[in-house]
């Protein structure tokens, strides 16, 4: 396996978040795959209509690859970079092999010869390699599989038990304000019988429920939803451009 070409970028503008990119042609030849069609996206849901893809649960990778080649901080001279992306499809590498019964050598071969080939590079032995990051999508790390954010991706309003189940494990992705999102019902008091959910769920007026849909499909959505990496997300922040519209 050889890892052959490098790739950097231009920049419009100057910015204090300079990317550069360095990519293997060999981990590229690992999103082959019908699913990881149009950008990483997979292949389009017709029935749904434009816009709904049958996305891959380890896609994370080229998704996030395509979004950040368009990324307005990209440069072309690697002196000017501050941060370097190494897009090694790591989680699409697991896959490959997973169920298979191979030795642990051919499971780690392309994971050897990308460090082998970043150690090479003046850009990687300059910090020894922290201003290099990797992107991996392991299925053990996709919080899509956590039934909260199916419920938000549905735009169903999700009745939270316990705070460290949403509020506080996701602080980083979720607002802190929950009660624009979500119901929250003390999970002792339900054990103590001192609150009935139907009841509690039923005080909960149609105006608010209408609120909390609003918010969840204009405010949490993008952030829960993988971004086309053609689209033009102008009201999004540098995260969630370089996240692929995805929290």
């Amino acid at each position: 396996m050889q890892l052959t070409r490098e790739l950097t970028w231009n920049a419009d503008s100057a910015s204090s978040s300079i990317l550069h990119l360095t990519i293997s042609e060999t981990t590229k030849d690992l999103a082959k795959d019908k699913l990881l069609r149009n950008d990483g996206l997979g292949e389009s849901i017709e029935n749904l209509g434009k816009g709904w893809f049958n996305t891959h649960q380890y896609s994370v990778e080229p998704i996030f690859h395509s979004r950040v080649l368009k990324h307005p901080c990209r440069v072309y001279d690697e002196n000017r970079a501050k941060l370097f992306y190494v897009p090694f499809y790591g989680g699409m590498d697991v896959l490959r092999w997973h169920f298979k019964n191979v030795t642990e050598h051919l499971k780690d071969v392309l994971a050897i010869e990308v460090l082998k080939w970043l150690g090479s590079k003046q850009s990687w032995r300059k910090n020894s390699g922290k201003d290099h990051v990797f992107v991996l999508g392991k299925i053990s790390w996709d919080f899509r599989r956590n039934n909260k954010f199916a419920s938000l991706v549905s735009v169903c309003i999700p009745v939270i038990f316990d705070p460290y189940t949403a509020y506080y494990q996701y602080a980083w992705h979720l607002p802190e304000d929950h009660r624009t999102y979500s119901v929250y019902i003390n999970k002792d008091d339900l054990k103590a019988k001192k609150v009935n959910v139907i009841k509690k769920l039923m005080l909960v007026t149609i105006r608010e429920r209408e609120d909390m849909r609003s918010y969840i499909v204009h405010e949490l959505l993008p952030g829960l939803v993988y971004g086309d990496p053609n689209a033009n997300f102008e009201s999004m922040s540098s995260e969630h451009l370089l996240n692929g519209g995805a929290v």
